[in-house]
């Protein structure tokens, strides 16, 4: 998720949500495409770690979405 970020910033993108979220679960209602709280790089590096763990030997499958910076 920290690589993708910094992705995102060298291509001109600035985060939106990802799934699953970095500082919380995601619920059914939330709405994807509505800026969420990127949290710290602390939170990220917890939010990789479940990944890991809870996806078995696929690792951490993880959606990024991001908003092209005007």
């Amino acid at each position: 998720m920290s690589e993708t970020l910094e992705w995102f910033a060298a291509a001109g993108f600035s985060f939106v949500s990802s799934i699953p979220g970095i500082t919380k679960r995601l619920s059914a209602s939330e709405r994807l495409f509505e800026p969420h709280d990127l949290g710290t790089a602390f939170d990220r590096f917890v939010a990789e770690v479940e990944m890991l763990f809870s996806y078995g030997r696929e690792g951490g499958l993880f959606i990024m979405i991001g908003r092209r910076s005007k």
